[in-house]
C-alpha cells in the first residue's frame, strides 16, 4: 500500500486526504472511543478502584502496627486471587533483635487477620540485610 503525506493548502487548514484515509483515521478515533467506553464500565461495574483504595489502606494499617510492636515498620505486599487473599508479604528494612522470629510471625498473623478479616495461604516475612554492616 502506497502512502502519502498529507499536503496542507496554503490559504486553508485543511488537508487533502483520499477517502479511504478518512475512513481510516475516523475508524481509528471510533475504535479508541468505544474502547475507553468499555473499560471505564467495566472498571466502574467491579469497583476496581475502592478495592485498591482499601487494600492500600489495609496494608498501611498492618505496617503501622507491626511498626508500634517492633519498632520497625515493614513493607507490606498483599496479593488477591478470586476474592480470596492468598499472599502477604512483610519486609523489614532491618532485622529486629529486641524480637524473636516467633514472637514477629505472631504479631504478623493477628495484623493481617484483624485488617483483612481472614488468613491468607502464605505469609512471607523477609528482612534486608546490608552486607557492608558488620
Amino acid at each position: 500500500m502506497n502512502y502519502q503525506t498529507i499536503k496542507i493548502h496554503k490559504n486553508t487548514t485543511q488537508a487533502s486526504l483520499r477517502p479511504y484515509e478518512t475512513a481510516f483515521i475516523n475508524q481509528g478515533h471510533f475504535m479508541r472511543r468505544i474502547f475507553t467506553f468499555i473499560l471505564l464500565i467495566t472498571l466502574t461495574g467491579c469497583d476496581v478502584t475502592n478495592n485498591l483504595k482499601e487494600g492500600i489502606a489495609q496494608s498501611q494499617l498492618i505496617a503501622q502496627r507491626l511498626e508500634e510492636s517492633t519498632g520497625i515498620k515493614p513493607l507490606v505486599t498483599v496479593n488477591w486471587t478470586n476474592g480470596a487473599l492468598s499472599y502477604v508479604n512483610l519486609t523489614f528494612h532491618k532485622i529486629p533483635y529486641e524480637i524473636s522470629l516467633p514472637d514477629i510471625s505472631k504479631l504478623a498473623k493477628g495484623a493481617i487477620e484483624k485488617e483483612f478479616k481472614q488468613i491468607p495461604e502464605q505469609i512471607v516475612i523477609s528482612f534486608v540485610i546490608n552486607p557492608t554492616d558488620s
